[in-house]
């Protein structure tokens, strides 16, 4: 994105005028006083076209930390302190950089990593890493359950597979999962089944629900529908007290066509899934909600939507208290990653 700045140093010299106007190119923000600035923190993260960008909370002002497009980088984390960025690179191993883009650390010692979060753990961040169908903490551990997975397979499984967690302030562990099993005892074929969980830190009555898909030929590794949908994502929803889903239909998750997401309700006698209505059309890739508002994405915008705006910040032009930054992408575009820690 290219900023324009109207410069007013002449004028202020020749005129004695003392402020100027800085203009934004993103829908949704207004400009504001330079003698009066507005102090915003930078509390989003995302990635697009394989580079991460931190950006204020109106959206009006994005950071580039990294210049290496050609490089893949998955699934994005910002601390709760605003001072670190974890993410996966190309071999799946979590990166940690400063705000100001140079690398902390790469965690080489996690391998197959597929889900990363940063979790306050009382004030002392700890980076939640899901590997292997297991999770590890880098910093200090939370007091979790050991093995909160297993509850969910049954004991003849040929394939399991965790596929995202999300651990909420009262140590909740949600969860998204498949698994295969013989279609009959004495069949080659298997049954194939993707569903999510609930381990719940308050009760024993720990929660999920599993959805057949058609079956597996490992013959000739193929599905019968060709399918192969599961839940790439799963956020915990404080707003609605529920967990928000990200579906993949057909098993890539780099095809913009093949997401939607869902709702997971599970407070009290709830265990269904819904959907997950947002104020992007189609094809989210990811979203997040708060009680401070709600972060929707997919390959052409962010859209943020804040329940009360900054202080001095006046109301955006449009739909009320809503920011977007539009990326005009093809629909083949990667999937936006981000991260909202407000």
């Amino acid at each position: 994105m290219k900023y324009i700045y109207i410069s007013c140093f002449a004028i202020f010299l020749f005129l004695g005028i003392s402020s100027c106007t800085k203009y934004e190119p993103i829908y949704g923000v207004a400009g504001h006083s330079a003698t009066d600035p507005i102090e915003l923190k930078k509390d989003l993260a995302y990635i697009h076209r394989n580079d991460i960008y931190l950006v204020n909370e109106i959206l009006s002002e994005r950071k580039r930390l990294t210049n290496s497009s050609s490089s893949l980088k998955t699934h994005i984390a910002l601390s709760p302190e605003h001072d670190q960025i974890a993410y996966l690179d190309v071999n799946k191993t979590p990166v940690i950089i400063d705000t100001s883009g140079i690398q902390v650390t790469r965690l080489s010692q996690y391998t197959n990593v597929v889900d990363l979060f940063w979790h306050d753990n009382n004030g002392s961040p700890t980076l939640v890493i899901l590997s292997n169908n297991t999770i590890y903490f880098y910093g200090n551990s939370l007091n979790i359950v050991s093995n909160p997975f297993d509850y969910v397979f049954p004991s003849d499984v040929t394939f399991v597979a965790v596929d995202a967690v999300h651990i909420n302030e009262n140590l909740d562990i949600f969860f998204t999962y498949r698994y295969q099993r013989p279609f009959t005892p004495t069949s080659s074929l298997r049954k194939y089944y993707h569903g999510v969980g609930v381990n719940l830190s308050s009760s024993n009555f720990d929660k999920h629900i599993s959805t057949d898909d058609g079956f597996y030929s490992p013959s000739s590794s193929s599905y019968s529908n060709q399918s192969y949908p599961y839940y790439h994502m799963i956020k915990y929803n404080e707003a609605l007290d529920n967990a928000t889903l990200g579906l993949i239909n057909n098993g890539s998750e780099n095809n913009y066509n093949a997401y939607n997401l869902e709702a997971y309700n599970y407070s009290g006698s709830a265990n269904s899934i819904g959907n997950q209505n947002t104020t992007l059309g189609n094809g989210e890739n990811y979203y997040f909600e708060l009680s401070r508002g709600s972060v929707a994405v997919n390959p052409y915008q962010i859209r943020k939507y804040l329940q009360d705006l900054p202080v001095g910040i006046p109301p955006p032009t449009g739909t009320a208290n809503t920011y977007t930054i539009d990326f005009l992408t093809q629909n083949s575009s990667a999937p936006t990653y981000f991260d909202w820690n407000p």
